[in-house]
């Protein structure tokens, strides 16, 4: 039996040498330009790395300087601290010092109060005495001095020009607080007249500010359609208790009220202007 035959050989296709060549200078070039970037890569991150060392560095000189700030602040709180507590300190010895010197003068006085106890109690029961006495007194001359005004208001029947029906001696409304010395009437109008032997500003303003309006609601009888005129008739003003104190004539004449001076029993006088007041010896003055 005869042998088969091989299959032939392929011949290799021949080799382009410029192709070759061409795709050798293609791979260089791209290596060449590989080396460069990571070249200029490598230098990048050298100099991004320089300058995060040079930030790195201020950060560690501003922490160095801060943190001696810290201590400077820190010393100074204490050594404020420390001065405050000294000064309390020798507050506190003053103040028991001072206290001490109060205890000693307490004792001191208490035993001068229990020695004078006897003779205080006998003091304060004539002074009790004299007391009553003269505020009775007091109220005997200002009832006395009403009853003149009184008088001579209802000879007159006028006051400043003003024809009055009649008048009324007194009258107090304890609901409402207020008491009234004199009233004179017509048909439009109403008097309210506040007698006073001395006249203070305290006086005036208590009268003119709140004793005219109390009237009105506890006497309508005189003051419903009627116009209230405040009247305040005095024997002598009361000055020189305090240096600032308003005149009372003055304060009564700015606040719009008739003011009288009684200068003797019988005798009104019309007082439009301070200067007119005259003196008058008026027992217990």
């Amino acid at each position: 039996m005869s042998k088969a035959n091989p299959p032939a050989r392929k011949t290799p296709a021949p080799v382009d040498l410029n192709e070759v060549r061409e795709l050798l200078a293609e791979n260089t070039k791209a290596i060449v330009e590989l080396r460069k970037a990571n070249a200029e890569a490598r230098a990048e991150h050298d100099r991004e790395a320089a300058e995060a060392r040079k930030r790195q560095a201020k950060i560690d000189e501003q922490l160095a300087a801060l943190g001696k700030s810290v201590d400077a602040v820190r010393d100074f709180v204490w050594d404020a601290i420390r001065e405050v507590n000294a000064q309390t300190a020798k507050q506190l010895a003053v103040h028991d010092k001072e206290m001490s010197e109060i205890r000693k003068t307490q004792a001191q006085t208490e035993k001068l109060l229990a020695d004078l106890g006897i003779r205080a109690d006998k003091a304060l029961a004539v002074a009790e005495k004299n007391n009553k006495y003269i505020g009775d007194h007091s109220r005997n001359e200002g009832e006395l001095l009403e009853m003149e005004c009184y008088n001579t208001l209802a000879k007159a029947k006028q006051i400043n020009g003003i024809k009055l029906d009649g008048f009324h001696l007194g009258g107090k409304d304890p609901e409402h607080a207020v008491e009234v010395d004199i009233v004179g009437y017509n048909g439009k109008v109403t008097m309210l007249i506040e007698v006073k032997r001395t006249l203070s500003a305290d006086d005036v303003r208590r009268f003119a500010e709140v004793r005219v309006g109390r009237f009105k609601k506890a006497f309508p009888q005189y003051s419903v359609d009627k116009d209230v005129i405040p009247v305040i008739i005095f024997a002598m003003p009361r000055t020189g208790e305090d240096a600032d104190a308003k005149d009372p004539v003055e304060l009564a004449l700015e606040l719009g009220l008739i003011v009288m001076q009684s200068i003797g029993e019988n005798q009104l006088s019309h007082i439009t202007d301070p200067g007119q007041v005259v003196s008058r010896a008026t027992k217990g003055v």
